[in-house]
């Protein structure tokens, strides 16, 4: 089953129409909570079941801090349901989604930071390491390979490869 979640800042309250978002984000159900609250996020944690997909129209709507983002992912994928987030192109009913899954989990871990309701994760943004200017020259000048950086930083293969991409276009 298609279930969705909308979090509706109180001052927006009265324009929400929840058919609409059903159809917008083409789901049997909606569950919505309004301004801070969660007790409708809690009810759709309880509800979905195995194979469930959670869409969203945006991670941010699930939680204030990525660390609880990242709570309400694992609980998810723990119930062996699925969640499918519109704006940030993010499903994890795929095996590129639950490798994103498994980043968005490591930077959980390093950031706590809260964030305002209006104010949109970056979720992309990739955790630079003190050390990796020092082990991006190994790689460079070839006594490191891309697997021996990866494991040293902890990170994906494709989080790797944004970071070289990075250094190399921005320096």
């Amino acid at each position: 089953m298609r279930i969705g979640y909308k979090r509706i800042m109180k001052s927006r309250q009265a324009d929400y129409d929840p058919q609409l978002w059903m159809e917008t984000l083409e789901t049997e159900r909606i569950f919505t909570d309004f301004g801070a609250e969660k007790t409708q996020l809690q009810k759709l944690l309880k509800y979905c079941e195995p194979g469930d997909i959670i869409v969203v129209d945006s991670l941010k709507e699930l939680a204030a801090a990525k660390r609880e983002i990242i709570d309400v992912l694992q609980h998810l994928a723990m119930k062996g349901a699925f969640i499918e987030a519109r704006q940030e192109g993010i499903d994890t009913y795929n095996q590129q989604g639950d490798m994103l899954l498994q980043i968005l989990s490591l930077m959980g871990e390093a950031s706590g930071k809260k964030l305002q309701v209006e104010e949109a994760p970056d979720f992309f943004a990739h955790p630079v390491r003190d050390d990796f200017d020092s082990l991006y020259e190994d790689y460079k000048n070839g006594s490191l390979s891309k697997i021996e950086l990866r494991k040293k930083l902890g990170l994906s293969l494709a989080a790797i490869n944004k970071l070289i991409a990075d250094k190399e276009t921005n320096g």
